[in-house]
């Protein structure tokens, strides 16, 4: 909690509640299964278009921190 306070101050609760998954980007140590947990449990749709970006963006990201220059489609 103490990272999400030093990056967010006094709005830590106004961006989490707007938009969990920010903390992904910007939280080191926060990825997109625990943003997803937050945003569930704040009652955030499965379909919200912030919930689609953050995926894309694991998936992206974890396919290439594996080493792989392309995605099979």
């Amino acid at each position: 909690g103490i990272k999400i306070f030093k990056k967010y101050g006094q709005n830590t609760i106004n961006t989490v509640r707007e938009n969990p998954y920010k903390l992904c980007e910007d939280i080191s140590g926060i990825g997109f299964k625990t943003a997803d947990r937050i945003a569930r449990n704040l009652g955030m749709p499965l379909n919200s278009i912030e919930r689609a970006k953050a995926g894309i963006k694991y998936i992206l990201y974890s396919f290439t921190a594996n080493g792989h220059t392309y995605l099979p489609m």
